[in-house]
């Protein structure tokens, strides 16, 4: 299977031939030291890798064509070999307490079959001959889930496709500049791919959405104690591979509600706070993590609010007014989806808004190295030492544009994570 994130040479520029000690294409030393990348004798980091990655993937695979029905199409790629699913299986989920209750999507297995790239249209051509065609007008969503390359179309549920051999981050940087190309033609410019396909900002929100809160209800001794024993339990995991420093807990104010804020590294940040800061915070979690009984069950447990990352998610504003009410922290992490590269993502715009909506108090929480601990792309964790940062706590000026608060926390958390 190819490198999840190292999947072009940067040599040449084939995908797919970074294996071993040399390009299989062009035959260039290459070897991985660390996260890192080195070619030819020059160095690339993730963040510097990802960065070149985006300007020099291309929608245009080596030439291919496709035979349907005696008619020759031209095809600009085809993937290796692949399993569709789709969202269209739901379950109920009762949250903590049964304070809400939500359905929620999850996926189920179609076909296996092959992705194919056209001018103006996708196909996913299955092995027992059943045909998808999806017009490139009809996208809505293009994203990442896990091993997972995940989109949606206009009117239908999510769609995800696992590649066998292939990295999920190649098509959906392959589906964005796809994209841009064809809506470059029409004069128009996406400012944001998910979780919903955006051409302009959205306008600062109205009247805010929590009016007033109440004191958190006292949690139940037996709760209390479940906690307790899951930070044991979590400390004793990570302490082979973690060396964590804590910062700023005079900064905590533990019992108010708000909003936690954090940007996100690895796929343990919400366990890692829960375990050595508040294990008491009602963390946004992709609705995916809930498909199977014994997560959910833990996911329950701990507070988790699904949210889907595939569309706007109206519901979750509703869970989020309804935590807070009770006197409760919730924790967002606004860029989304774990960084591919370390370096901080684009904060997303709607949630940007939201956090102005809601006029609460907003807890930063600033993590630095949890990416050298567990990178996206890597299978297991490696020994890493770990900062995270208490901010202090601040608010949103909802009458702002959206676009200018955007900035304003991007620039909060490069100063506290580039800060030594």
């Amino acid at each position: 299977m190819s490198h999840p994130l190292y999947f072009l040479c940067p040599h040449c520029k084939e995908e797919d031939t970074l294996a071993g000690s040399r390009c299989r294409n062009c035959g260039v030393p290459i070897q991985f030291q660390g996260l890192n990348l080195i070619v030819d004798g020059k160095l690339f980091t993730p963040k510097v890798y990802y960065a070149w990655l985006e300007n020099q993937i291309r929608v245009v695979a080596s030439g291919s064509s496709w035979k349907e029905n005696r008619e020759d199409l031209k095809v600009l790629r085809s993937s290796d070999p692949g399993v569709l699913y789709q969202f269209r299986r739901h379950i109920e989920f009762s949250g903590y307490r049964r304070w809400f209750r939500r359905r929620l999507e999850v996926p189920e297995k179609l076909a296996r079959g092959r992705l194919h790239l056209l001018a103006e249209e996708a196909r996913f051509q299955a092995e027992n001959g059943r045909l998808w065609r999806w017009p490139l007008p009809q996208f809505t969503c293009i994203t990442t889930d896990g091993h997972y390359f995940q989109f949606k179309l206009q009117g239908e549920p999510a769609f995800q496709i696992h590649f066998k051999q292939e990295s999920p981050l190649k098509y959906e940087l392959v589906f964005r500049r796809w994209l841009r190309e064809y809506y470059a033609r029409q004069g128009r410019e996406p400012v944001e791919f998910q979780p919903h396909l955006r051409f302009q900002l959205p306008r600062p929100p109205g009247p805010l959405l929590v009016a007033s809160t109440q004191s958190a209800a006292p949690t139940p001794p037996w709760e209390r104690l479940v906690l307790r024993l899951v930070r044991l339990l979590v400390r004793l995991v990570l302490k082979p591979w973690l060396r964590l420093e804590v910062a700023g807990r005079e900064n905590w104010h533990r019992g108010l509600p708000g909003v936690v804020i954090a940007n996100h590294q690895s796929a343990l940040d919400p366990f890692i706070l829960g375990a050595y800061v508040d294990a008491e915070v009602a963390f946004l979690t992709k609705s995916s993590s809930f498909a199977h009984p014994v997560p959910r069950l833990f996911l329950r447990l701990v507070r988790g609010l699904p949210t889907t990352r595939y569309q706007i998610d109206a519901p979750v504003i509703g869970l989020v007014r309804t935590m807070l009410s009770r006197g409760q922290r919730v924790g967002i992490f606004p860029e989304g989806e774990r960084t591919w590269s370390g370096h901080l993502r684009p904060f997303k715009l709607g949630t940007v808004r939201l956090l102005m909506a809601l006029g609460q108090p907003i807890f930063p929480v600033y993590f630095r190295g949890a990416f050298d601990f567990w990178p996206r792309w890597r299978h297991f964790p490696r020994r890493a030492r770990v900062r995270l940062t208490i901010g202090a706590p601040f608010c949103l000026l909802p009458g702002r544009p959206v676009a200018e608060q955007q900035a304003f926390l991007k620039a909060q958390f490069r100063e506290n994570i580039c800060s030594k």
